[in-house]
């Protein structure tokens, strides 16, 4: 009965987090293209808006998110680059997100961008 490596499962693994990604990645293209159409048909300019904004910026999100995980299992050295722009795209969708909403509160929108600050001048760090 053969082994299985330490190697051999981290790659397993690998190949299971990537086909999630590219799954996911695949199912908010669907529904962003579902959300703008259906958004269209129903003449609400505001839905219209919101969908085109917030869908393909989960979708970069999550293409980050991929890129991070090709960089780590491959063995580069800016994977933790790849996390950080991932992190930066996700906290400025959220903060697209909290100026869309009905009852936006300023103090939410303070701290979200203070963690996008946070997480550029960490880029920053990370860069040099």
């Amino acid at each position: 009965m053969a082994r299985l490596s330490d190697k051999d499962l981290i790659k397993f693994i690998g190949y299971i987090v990537r086909i999630i990604l590219l799954f996911g990645i695949g199912v908010q293209i669907v529904i962003t293209i579902y959300g703008i159409i259906s958004s269209i048909f129903s003449l609400n300019l505001l839905d219209l808006v919101n969908v085109t904004i917030t869908g393909p910026l989960l979708i970069l999100v999550l293409i980050e998110l991929y890129i991070a995980v090709n960089s780590y299992l491959s063995g580069k050295e800016r994977s933790i680059i790849n996390v950080i722009d991932a992190g930066i795209s996700f906290f400025v969708r959220e903060l697209i997100l909290e100026l869309f909403s009905q009852n936006y509160n300023i103090t939410n929108i303070l701290i979200i961008a203070g963690v996008v600050g946070i997480l550029s001048f960490s880029k920053f760090i990370a860069n040099r």
